[in-house]
């Protein structure tokens, strides 16, 4: 499970930064439901020129001219028309850029998938035409992410038909100088299927239902498009809210878009003045129902309808510090020269310990979706000399712990089997100094690995290590598989790009590859050491350990509750630093929490509820949308994790206490259900 969890919460990770991906979850009351006019996936494929300044520059994007040699994108333009540029800021720093490239004419025997792509424009008695557009567009980030210097790069190909503008496919690959992820995705008949390539290597693959009238867009020109239309001209008068299902390529999530029109604003873009229709964007997850909001703000010019400017709001910062990114008149690609890197510091956090889960035996169950495959034992003690001590112990430490956990892990998934326990050392104040873990997992070959991971001095070095059975040490899959391990994690800045892994290069693959990779089931091995800057407001946390997050739940911020059941739901915010060990990935996280939503009771209903149910205490529920690691935790108010739900791809996995709390509402939930009883489902002719 560990693997496959690794594989995708590792796309997951890189998609966070891509420029256009809008995965923010929010509740809204329900707008109504429009699609567009004639074709709801009807998208232009070109960008029209805004309005020029008055003192127009020499140089312009129609020039073909290589970009600035201190970035990655634009190289292209030696040879291909540029489109359009965007660049990101926030306050004074341009961290970001996006160069959108003219379409080109591609033929459809090019296109992924064209085989069921063909068969899902049969089924609807349409044809595909022999020639379609592909819109090609790169995108480069900069950061000092937590003490390292960090670049993201993705490419991304869009196949576009021609009649319509609906894209039908995409090619999508990304890294941050380690092994390039690859996504290539295409329309069957449920909605989009999707393969994942680490390299060369099939990774995984997804298949995601689509909801009705959900597309790609190529831009986001559509959304005052859809208003500028005359059957819609009331619904701009009265600002009426509209919604748009989306598919987001670089999270492989359907995002609603809840649309609304704001007053006209005059912007300055460059140096010129654009006056703008304006609007709010709020961003619903359809895979969610966490409840976390977010929203954009959109500016586009009323002449071009060109999308000249976007905000992105978050709940815990200043509207002054929100990214803003804009067109860049003329697509001049000299400006990509001003990207430098964004500052990302750990933010403070209340450093609570964890006193109260001392000498507790918490017992999760683990699910994946719905189903039992595993428990997880966590243990917290108190280190003393002739008292407790952990069942392995690192030969030399610079500080004495007084606090560690140990956790028993089991999961079974049926193509796998793995055992593991894992010891983590804390400090007076409960701050990490020491984690290791050992196991052995089955998944045909049997295998052992290692992972420890040291912290002094604001510095983690991390060691993973994974070697087969002494039985097939002298075979010959374990040879070759010693001999071919490449190591390729993150890149970590400085002058020598050598290293650097080119997602604008593809490694080819083929039908024939995945097939072939597929049935390989040779033994891999990994003997890894890195270590990074660890600023001391930095956790961490790993695949299974629970008890890792429960040090961070401590940490969250409980609102209070309302005091009647029509008072609005107040909401607080807390932002931790988080660093992943095998990942090698570290980021801030935004956790939202809320009380837990209860139903509104009639009065019959609350005369009915048991003492049981009137004794209940409150819960909560903390939200974390990151793409690095999306998650749900039910708290109890004393910040026990009652249930924790990771979100992997299109599945889950859950690990629930075994507690009161949790058992009562179990049986309470069964209750239910044989009171209301089978459920009568008539056909829509009934």
């Amino acid at each position: 499970m560990e693997q496959a969890a690794s594989n995708k919460n590792t796309y997951l990770a890189l998609a966070v930064i891509v420029l256009s991906v809008l995965v923010w979850l929010s509740i809204t009351s329900s707008p109504k439901s429009h699609v567009l006019p004639n074709d709801p996936h009807v998208v232009s494929t070109t960008v029209s020129e805004t309005r020029k300044p008055a003192d127009p520059p020499k140089q312009t994007g129609d020039v073909p001219v290589d970009s600035p040699s201190n970035v990655m994108i634009g190289k292209a333009g030696f040879a291909r028309k540029i489109n359009a540029i965007f660049t990101t800021r926030k306050k004074a720093v341009v961290y970001q850029a996006l160069v959108k490239y003219e379409p080109v004419d591609v033929p459809s025997d090019e296109v992924p998938g064209i085989k069921e792509i063909l068969q899902y424009y049969g089924r609807q008695g349409r044809e595909l035409p022999r020639t379609l557009k592909r819109v090609d567009q790169e995108m480069e980030m900069s950061s000092e992410n937590l003490g390292v210097p960090l670049r993201f790069v993705a490419s991304t190909k869009l196949y576009v038909n021609p009649d319509g503008g609906k894209v039908v496919a995409y090619d999508m690959a990304q890294t941050t100088g380690g092994q390039p992820q690859r996504m290539v995705g295409h329309l069957n008949k449920t909605g989009m299927a999707i393969e994942v390539y680490r390299g060369g290597t099939l990774d995984d693959k997804q298949e995601i239902t689509f909801v009705r009238d959900t597309f790609i867009p190529v831009e986001y020109s559509f959304i005052h498009q859809w208003y500028e239309t005359p059957e819609n001209r009331e619904a701009l008068k009265k600002r009426e809210q509209v919604k748009f299902s989306i598919f987001v390529p670089e999270s492989m999530a359907q995002v609603l878009l809840l649309v609304k029109p704001m007053d006209d604003q005059v912007i300055a873009v460059g140096d010129a003045t654009y006056d703008c229709a304006h609007y709010e964007v709020i961003t619903v997850s359809t895979q969610s129902a966490s409840g976390l909001s977010a929203k954009q703000e959109m500016w586009f010019d009323k002449q071009t309808r060109v999308l000249m400017r976007r905000q992105d709001f978050d709940a815990s910062m200043a509207d002054a510090e929100a990214p803003v990114t804009d067109l860049e008149p003329y697509s001049r690609i000299e400006q990509l020269g001003r990207l430098s890197l964004l500052p990302v510091s750990a933010p403070a956090t209340p450093n609570h310990g964890i006193d109260y889960l001392l000498d507790q035996d918490l017992d999760y169950t683990v699910k994946a979706r719905g189903e039992p495959i595993g428990e997880v034992r966590v243990q917290f003690s108190k280190f003393e000399i002739g008292g407790k001590v952990p069942p392995f112990m690192p030969s030399k430490l610079s500080v004495k712990p007084t606090y560690f956990s140990t956790s028993r892990v089991r999961v079974d998934t049926g193509g796998s089997l793995r055992n593991e326990i894992a010891v983590t050392l804390y400090d007076a104040k409960w701050k990490v100094i020491h984690y290791e873990t050992h196991g052995e997992e089955n998944t045909g070959v049997k295998l052992n690995y290692d992972i420890e991971a040291k912290i002094e001095n604001e510095t983690i070095r991390v060691h993973t290590h994974r070697d087969a059975l002494l039985e097939l040490k002298a075979s010959a899959a374990y040879q070759g598989a010693i001999a071919s391990a490449e190591v390729g994690s993150q890149f970590t800045g400085g002058d020598d790009d050598r290293a650097w892994r080119d997602p604008l290069k593809r490694v080819p693959v083929s039908d024939d590859d995945a097939k072939s990779q597929e049935s390989d089931t040779g033994p891999r091995m990994l003997d890894h050491s890195w270590s990074r800057p660890f600023p001391d407001e930095i956790y961490i946390s790993d695949f299974n350990r629970v008890e890792h997050l429960a040090l961070v739940a401590a940490q969250i911020s409980i609102p209070p509750l309302p005091e009647k059941e029509t008072d609005p739901v107040k909401l607080a915010y807390q932002k931790i630093a988080l660093y992943l060990v095998r990942q090698n990935r570290c980021g801030v996280l935004l956790i939202e929490t809320r009380p837990e939503p209860k139903p509104i009771l009639t009065e019959r209903q609350k005369k009915r509820r048991t003492n049981d149910e009137l004794k209940e205490p409150p819960l909560y529920v903390a939200n974390v949308t990151a793409a690095m690691m999306p998650c749900r935790m039910l708290l109890s108010g004393d910040g026990r994790v009652l249930e924790l739900s990771m979100q992997y791809g299109s599945g889950d996995v859950t690990y629930t206490l075994d507690d009161p709390i949790m058992r009562h509402r179990d049986e309470a939930a069964k209750k239910r259900q044989l009171q209301e009883g089978p459920r009568l489902v008539r056909p829509p002719w009934w």
